[in-house]
């Protein structure tokens, strides 16, 4: 009995997270096609809010995470429910499989799960931010270098311009070992007494 029934609760989830995705596809298809029109509404977040009994938001956040995350990834952590798959849409591509497989994620309270994807982007952003500067910086020391004579003002700005990009590249080294441990490190997860 226990075999049988662990086997349809396993069969009934995976048809549950199949029904998610087609879920978010024909909300995407009725608002892209603009098919509510046909059923007599005049805006997509009417239908949603009337006929299916849909927050606006919510709606959206059904075909954002479709969107941003692909079906395939979509029904796969169907799980998680759809607010921390929309979440999981503000971490970039390359970057969302690393966060899922280093964070507890299903036990993060959306909260958690918000905050935990805001340092990683604002960590992302400063990275971005001192590589630009640090590319800025190189190209500045190479145009110094083609211009180097026996000139000591040359050499001054040389040197000032060597020092800021290897400031920078610290600063980077700095930032990207900060990431990695806000990658590595458990987030606390809140436990709730059942209630009775």
């Amino acid at each position: 009995e226990a075999i049988n029934l662990h086997l349809e609760i396993r069969k009934n989830g995976e048809i549950a997270a199949a029904a998610m995705v087609e879920f978010a596809k024909g909300l995407k298809t009725m608002r892209d096609k603009h098919l509510y029109m046909e059923l007599g509404f005049e805006t997509f977040e009417e239908y949603a809010e009337k006929a299916v009994g849909l927050k606006q938001r919510q709606a959206y956040n059904y075909i954002q995470a479709l969107e941003g995350l692909g079906e395939t990834f979509l029904q796969s952590n169907a799980n998680l429910g759809i607010t921390k798959l929309q979440l999981l849409t503000e971490i970039s591509y390359f970057d969302r499989e690393d966060f899922v497989a280093n964070n507890n994620v299903d036990e993060m309270s959306v909260r958690e799960l918000k905050e935990t994807i805001k340092k990683l982007t604002e960590a992302e952003e400063q990275i971005t931010f001192l590589t630009s500067e640090k590319e800025q910086l190189i190209e500045k020391n190479k145009e110094l270098e083609e211009l180097a004579d026996d000139s000591m003002a040359v050499e001054e700005e040389l040197d000032v311009a060597k020092n800021l990009l290897n400031e920078k590249d610290r600063e980077i080294r700095r930032l990207e070992h900060e990431l990695d441990e806000i990658n590595k490190k458990p987030i606390p997860v809140s436990v709730r007494e059942p209630s009775f």
